[in-house]
């Protein structure tokens, strides 16, 4: 009897054992993870970082979204079927169902396809694979060609108080293609080894322009028989660049402003033509000089009676009073007297001091009645 309790006993004992067996069994998870989304892109300002149809290139972004009933525990990488690591993108969020991993193609070999795919376990080793993505990997970026310097040449002379540069730029890489995105430095001075000028790099697509003119808010004048230095430095989109070697350029020697013309009153026929008198006797006088080498101006004013109003000979402007001095506009109101016959001249001085001598310089007439 006693024998028979004990069998009992371990026949309870057996099927207690194999009953917590069982359930252990269907507590076991056996569903693996499921990806939902496997991507390849692109990484904004991290660095040369490119993906387009099946080619990459640099730094680029591998997203995965995967989800489990347990979680996820973690992703392996396999290139070629070989195992990578990946480090996950900032910020390292291991939590969320989307992780973003950094894969760096600048050290795979230019011009070869790989092949990208990825395990995605859960804790209890429930393993689910990806579809392989395949994809080639484009050499690292290469820096802008040299920009192609259109003028003004090297060596050149130059007669106008301001310089104007034209140069192309161009970039070798295709994938993507980088041309439209460079932007340029200009370095300029009175030196071999000039000074960056430009604020911001200048963005402009096809041939582009910069001028002296925008130096000092379009106050920087050039001097004559004065040498000068500049260079183009091209940048690309992921800062690689290339510079121009220094170029030299010289301003003539400087033109002396033209005689000019009066605009208002006109120039009369003779030196007894007329002008009708305003009821103030005030008259605004107004003159054209032109500038061949498009310096700044200011005028002198000469302006008086005629000295010996019977001799109908040449009057120079010597014998006339100076009556306004560096005067900024090309026009000024006088006083006349009625039936007078009025002598008069503006005389224009360019910024380095180049002017007509008054001795030289006839007068223009005007008579009111």
């Amino acid at each position: 009897m006693k024998k028979a309790f004990v069998a009992i006993l371990g026949i309870a004992g057996i099927l207690t054992i194999g009953l917590l067996a069982g359930l252990s069994c269907q507590k076991e998870d056996a569903t693996p993870p499921q990806i939902t989304r496997f991507e390849i892109a692109a990484i904004d300002g991290n660095g040369p970082s490119y993906v387009w149809a099946d080619s990459v290139k640099g730094s680029v972004a591998v997203i995965v979204e995967a989800t489990d009933n347990v979680g996820v525990d973690k992703c392996v990488f396999y290139i070629n079927d070989t195992i990578v690591d990946m480090p996950l993108a900032v910020p390292q969020d291991t939590t969320s169902s989307v992780r973003t991993y950094i894969w760096d193609t600048k050290l795979m070999q230019d011009s070869v396809r790989y092949t990208i795919n990825l395990r995605v376990y859960d804790a209890a080793g429930n393993e689910a694979t990806g579809t392989a993505k395949s994809y080639i990997v484009r050499a690292p970026n290469t820096p802008p060609d040299t920009a192609k310097i259109l003028s003004p040449k090297d060596g050149a002379t130059l007669l106008a108080c301001y310089a104007t540069f034209q140069w192309q730029g161009s970039d070798p890489d295709t994938l993507p293609a980088q041309t439209e995105d460079l932007v340029y430095d200009v370095y300029f001075g009175k030196t071999s080894n000039p000074s960056k000028v430009t604020e911001q790099p200048i963005s402009h697509r096809d041939t582009v322009t910069w001028g002296t003119g925008q130096l000092n808010e379009g106050k920087y004048y050039l001097e004559p028989e004065t040498d000068y230095y500049w260079k183009v430095v091209t940048i690309d989109k992921y800062k690689k660049q290339t510079s121009t070697k220094v170029l030299k350029f010289s301003r003539g020697q400087n033109q002396l402003p033209g005689f000019g013309t009066p605009s208002s009153p006109p120039a009369p026929d003779s030196v007894n033509s007329y002008i009708e008198r305003p009821a103030d006797n005030k008259v605004q006088l107004r003159w054209t000089i032109g500038e061949p080498d498009q310096d700044p101006l200011t005028y002198d004013l000469y302006f008086g009676p005629h000295p010996s109003p019977d001799d109908t000979g040449l009057v120079y402007v010597s014998a006339l009073p100076k009556i306004a001095s560096a005067l900024g506009n090309n026009s000024y109101t006088v006083q006349f007297s009625a039936d007078t016959l009025y002598l008069w001249r503006a005389v224009a001085k360019d910024i380095w001091g180049g002017t007509r001598s008054p001795d030289s310089l006839k007068c223009w007439t005007i008579t009111l009645r």
